[in-house]
C-alpha cells in the first residue's frame, strides 16, 4: 500500500487527464468518448484494493468527484470542453454520479476482498460498454426502455467472460462450479443493467454483481488482496480491453438509426 493521499492524488490526476484527452473527440464521437470515460474510470477503480486499505479514501474520492460532475452538468456541455465528454449525448443520464456511488458501495461491501470488489468493477467497465456499442450500432429488438435484446446479450456475454476468467485464475474450485457461478453472476448483472434507467444501472450492476458473488460463496475462497488476484485482474482487464476494442472496430462500419444498448 502507498500513502492514501498519494493514491487519491493519482486517481484524481488520472481521471482529469482522461477527461481532458477525450474532450477533444467528444464533439465528433460523443458516445464513444463517454464510454471511454466509463472504461477508464473502471480501470482506475480496479487499483483501489492495492491503493487503499480502508474505505475512507474511496469515500473521499466520491465526495470530491460527485460535486465536480454535478457542477459540469449544471454548467452545461457547451461551457466547458470536459463537460462535453460526459454530457454531449442526447440521453438524460446521471450515470457518472451513480458510477461513483456504486464504486464506493461495493468497496465498502467487499470489506477488503479484492476479488469481490474487482469482478463487479470489471463487469461495470467492460460489459456495460459492450452493451452500449452493440445496442447502439445493431440493436433492433427493444427490451426495456431504451435497452435492446442485442445490447443485453452482449452485456451478458462480457459479464460471463470477465467473471469466469477472474474466478478461474484465482479461486481453487471445480471448473463446473466456477462456470455456473459466472453464469449466475452474469444473469443477475444483466437484469440489473436492463432495469436501470437514466444511468442507475451504474449503481445497480456492481451491487447486483457483488451480491451474486457473495451469495455464491465461491469468491470468498480467494485470498483477499493477494498478489495472485492482482495479476489475474490485470490480465483479465487487458484481455477485456482488447476484446472491447475489437468489437468496436468490427461494428464501426455499421450505421444504425435505432438507439439501443443502455443509458450510461
Amino acid at each position: 500500500m502507498i500513502d492514501p493521499w498519494l493514491g487519491i492524488a493519482l486517481v484524481l490526476a488520472t481521471l482529469g487527464a482522461l477527461l481532458a484527452i477525450l474532450s477533444r473527440t467528444s464533439a465528433r464521437h460523443p458516445e464513444l468518448a463517454r464510454k471511454s470515460v466509463h472504461v477508464g474510470m473502471g480501470l482506475a477503480a480496479l487499483t483501489f484494493p492495492w491503493l487503499f486499505a480502508e474505505p475512507w479514501p474511496v469515500l473521499l474520492l466520491a465526495g470530491a468527484t460527485i460535486p465536480a460532475f454535478v457542477a459540469l452538468r449544471l454548467a452545461g456541455p457547451r461551457r466547458f470542453a470536459i463537460g462535453r465528454t460526459l454530457h454531449a449525448v442526447e440521453r438524460q443520464s446521471l450515470g457518472e454520479i451513480h458510477y461513483a456511488l456504486g464504486t464506493c458501495a461495493v468497496f465498502v461491501l467487499a470489506a477488503g476482498d479484492a476479488l469481490l470488489f474487482c469482478i463487479p468493477m470489471l463487469v461495470l467497465a467492460f460489459a456495460d460498454a459492450a452493451a452500449a456499442l452493440v445496442g447502439t450500432r445493431i440493436g433492433r429488438r427493444a427490451l426495456v426502455g431504451d435497452k435492446t435484446l442485442e445490447g443485453s446479450a452482449a452485456f451478458c456475454a462480457f459479464a460471463w467472460c470477465c467473471t469466469a476468467a477472474a474466478l478461474s485464475l484465482v479461486v481453487p474450485a471445480p471448473p463446473a462450479e466456477l462456470v455456473a457461478t459466472a453464469a449466475f453472476v452474469a444473469v443477475v448483472a444483466t437484469a440489473m443493467e436492463a432495469i436501470g434507467p437514466r444511468g442507475l444501472d451504474n449503481l445497480l450492476v456492481p451491487l447486483g454483481t457483488c451480491a451474486a458473488l457473495h451469495g455464491s460463496g465461491v469468491a470468498e475462497l480467494a485470498a483477499a488482496g493477494s498478489g495472485g488476484a492482482g495479476a489475474a485482474i490485470a490480465l483479465v482487464s487487458v484481455i477485456a480491453l482488447v476484446a472491447l476494442a475489437a468489437l468496436a472496430a468490427a461494428l464501426q462500419p455499421v450505421r444504425a438509426a435505432v438507439p439501443g444498448g443502455e443509458a450510461p
